[in-house]
């Protein structure tokens, strides 16, 4: 029975953290089309600078 409820939370954590993981992959393509959207001849490595700098600001703004 221990084992039963282990497995069950284990399968609980991991849906929890593929939700997770799935949302913030949403999200991250939601500002990488912002960031197009507003300067659409950015090169890829000018959109990964953005990101790399500006997503959690922009994250904490968006989800709070």
């Amino acid at each position: 029975m221990l084992f039963h409820t282990y497995i069950i939370l284990i399968n609980k954590v991991n849906n929890l953290l593929l939700c997770t993981l799935t949302n913030l992959y949403l999200l991250f393509n939601i500002y990488e089309d912002f960031l197009r959207e507003h300067n659409p001849v950015a090169s890829n490595a000018e959109i990964n600078r953005d990101i790399l700098s500006n997503f959690p600001k922009w994250f904490t703004q968006y989800v709070g």
